[in-house]
């Protein structure tokens, strides 16, 4: 399970990252198509793994000692 949960951080970690950069325009904003052009259950899947990947992340950061209040995890993520 631990090894799942890592899965996930480093998941939610890169993707964090990834949108950021973008926001920042670092990354070009067109590098990821977020919706146009997907079938709904891609963008289903999609969501899916951002999902996985936050709560994974959150995880990780609760078992390291810095957990994050759940009204600033469903703010934020």
């Amino acid at each position: 399970m631990k090894a799942l949960m890592s899965v996930g951080a480093l998941v939610g970690a890169i993707a964090l990252l990834l949108l950021v950069g973008m926001i920042l325009d670092v990354v070009p904003s067109n590098t990821v198509r977020l919706v146009e052009g997907y079938m709904p259950i891609q963008m289903l899947l999609e969501v899916a793994c951002f999902v996985a990947g936050f709560t994974g992340l959150s995880y990780m950061l609760s078992s390291m000692g810095m957990a994050v209040p759940r009204f600033w995890q469903g703010i934020g993520f």
